[in-house]
């Protein structure tokens, strides 16, 4: 992954990880942010792509919006993160317009098999931890 895309989301982590329930997962040369279960928007090389709904189209009507890939739904573009409280609070506002994730695949149980259970007791790292450990 691009180390300045690393870099941005570093910066971006200080400024929205105060929120509760905030994270970020790397994802195809970006990261993926989430907020409270659902995605919130990706961190690109140097700005933000937000998920658009009507509570950013009122807050940011006058930021520009292009697709994360080709084809793919415009998302608000967030250049300025120099003012985390503002950069929260935008956040927080649109997160009631987020649609919601799609449920992962569950393992299924055939024929009355019951599911593994997990070996033992595993610590569950943080993006920041996992982070730390590509580098």
């Amino acid at each position: 992954m691009n180390e300045s895309v690393k870099d941005f989301a570093l910066l971006v982590s200080d400024c929205l990880d105060p929120l509760e329930g905030f994270s970020m997962k790397p994802m195809m040369g970006v990261y993926e942010m989430h907020y409270q279960g659902k995605v919130l928007g990706f961190v690109m090389d140097g700005y933000l792509l937000l998920e658009d709904g009507p509570q950013a189209k009122r807050l940011l009507p006058d930021n520009e919006r292009e697709p994360l890939f080709p084809g793919s739904k415009d998302f608000v573009v967030v250049r300025d993160v120099g003012n985390p409280p503002l950069l929260r609070e935008i956040c927080v506002a649109i997160y009631p317009d987020l649609p919601l994730s799609k449920p992962r695949k569950s393992d299924k149980n055939t024929k009355g098999q019951a599911a593994a259970k997990p070996k033992g007791k595993s610590k569950k790292s943080s993006w920041k931890d996992k982070f730390e450990e590509g580098k």
